[in-house]
């Protein structure tokens, strides 16, 4: 038995290099590299992202992302945090009742974000990256939501999403009462209303 595990093992050496020579080769045979293949039609698809705090806010964060295009874009980004062992019961029960890992949650950051400037950013709901949720208002909306793998949907309906989204809306409305240069016309619509909020 030794012997057929020594004599396999010892076989996975060349099939290991000949797989590394033919993705090689194959590779070598594209036309474009990997950075061309991925800078498609001449578009730059570099994305950087820039953060600096505010002195006056420390719940606010101004952040700049640049695409490649001829002006980066600049957010104001507010955060608040939710510790879950102090939340209320419901909100406890709806995080232990989620499936796999879920229940081990412990602390959840959700994030409200509008773009400078005169001109409103069509929202979305993001979970860490953005969704086909639109938000229905000028706010992106970040948390840690339930949503579907296709991310065209987030059950709000869902006790847990539905905390989540009342944390990112009180988180809108003192933004609006403490900073009202920003105009509240940004933060209309972040609730959403029938199926608007599930992305149906």
């Amino acid at each position: 038995m030794a012997h057929y595990i020594a004599r396999r093992l010892l076989l996975m050496i060349p099939t290991l290099l000949g797989v590394s020579l033919l993705v090689t080769a194959l590779l070598r045979l594209l036309p474009a590299d990997a950075v061309d293949i991925l800078v498609a039609g001449g578009e730059d698809r570099t994305f950087s992202r820039t953060q600096a705090g505010v002195v006056d806010d420390p719940n606010r964060v101004r952040v700049s992302i640049d695409e490649g295009s001829s002006s980066p874009k600049e957010y104001w980004v507010w955060s608040k945090s939710l510790h879950v062992p102090t939340a209320p019961e419901a909100f406890r029960k709806a995080v232990a009742a989620l499936p796999g890992r879920w229940p081990e949650i412990t602390e959840i950051a959700v994030s409200v974000a509008v773009l400078l400037g005169d001109e409103p950013d069509a929202g979305r709901y993001s979970i860490y990256l953005p969704t086909l949720v639109p938000t229905g208002s000028a706010v992106h909306i970040n948390a840690p939501f339930f949503g579907d793998m296709s991310r065209n949907s987030i059950p709000f309906e869902d006790a847990y999403n539905r905390h989540l989204l009342e944390t990112a809306t009180d988180l809108s409305i003192e933004v609006v009462r403490e900073r009202p240069e920003l105009g509240a016309q940004h933060f209309v619509g972040v609730y959403p209303s029938g199926d608007q909020g599930s992305g149906q």
